[in-house]
């Protein structure tokens, strides 16, 4: 898509506000640095929480029942990796890691490797943030945890594991990332599309949520380069990216099965009831 844009209208730190004469063929893009001049297409790639989604459908991300907590720090004196799994009626609380290599002196480590971990953790959406526009730049890493956070990873797996965690966020980044899922079943409205997790959002078990962004970005190009005159084009983008999110979503469904049973929306228990629970 980049590749596409003339280099003048490329405009980098301009935060979208909305969509003008949105119902057009000619709509503009207002930001907090004025308003652009009208384009015959706009594509919302602005995250999961899209300013550009609403002009397209009222679908919003729902949250899956469960956050992924993502340790990195050196490997350097912090014993590790974490490896663990337990069930707590019927949920899957599940932490995991391994060795990556790194230039030396990268965040500290002078061996060259980090642990690159994570604990999936059911939790109530009361306790999560709501999507963001770039889920690269979301939540801050954390570096003094929650109280509940070493009782119940001690509670879950052993003090080993929970002792873990606590120097990964001393020596390194812990980050909490609450996993939401969309599958719009609209892609395309008059001259606005949507691509990415402006379209759909899933759990990062299914290893393709990246990747079906820039297949959305082929399948875009493939569209308007197929002689069809606009229309055309965005409908048959639109069948492309609806048929692949909801496959995407599908698998997320499943992966959602092990660390948050039920349905999103269900209750879910808080860690103090988990650690109650295993007391």
């Amino acid at each position: 898509m980049y590749s596409g844009l003339r280099t003048d209208q490329v405009i980098f730190g301009a935060n979208v506000t909305g969509i003008i004469d949105a119902e057009t063929d000619s709509p503009r893009v207002a930001f907090n640095g004025g308003i652009s001049e009208a384009y015959d297409i706009i594509v919302g790639c602005d995250g999961g929480k899209s300013i550009v989604r609403q002009y397209v459908t009222d679908e919003i991300p729902v949250y899956a029942g469960y956050t992924v907590w993502r340790g990195l720090c050196k490997a350097d004196g912090v014993s590790g990796p974490p490896s663990g799994r337990r069930q707590v009626r019927g949920v899957v609380y599940e932490t995991l890691g391994f060795p990556v290599s790194v230039p030396s002196g990268y965040m500290g480590s002078e061996s060259g490797t980090l642990w690159n971990c994570g604990v999936y953790i059911s939790m109530p959406e009361s306790m999560v943030e709501r999507p963001v526009r770039n889920r690269q730049v979301g939540a801050a890493p954390i570096k003094a945890l929650p109280d509940w956070f070493h009782s119940m990873i001690s509670a879950l797996f052993d003090e080993r594991t929970a002792t873990f965690w606590k120097e990964c966020a001393v020596h390194g980044k812990v980050t909490p990332h609450a996993v939401w899922e969309l599958a719009c079943k609209r892609a395309v409205k008059g001259r606005i599309a949507l691509a990415g997790d402006a379209a759909h959002m899933a759990s990062p078990r299914t290893g393709a949520g990246a990747y079906t962004g820039m297949r959305d970005a082929v399948a875009f190009k493939l569209a308007l380069e197929s002689g069809e005159d606009i229309k055309n084009a965005l409908e048959r983008y639109n069948e492309d990216v609806v048929e692949r999110g909801e496959a995407l979503f599908q698998r997320s469904r499943t992966a959602a099965k092990y660390f948050a049973p039920g349905e999103p929306g269900d209750e879910r228990m808080k860690p103090e009831e988990v650690v109650l629970h295993l007391k």
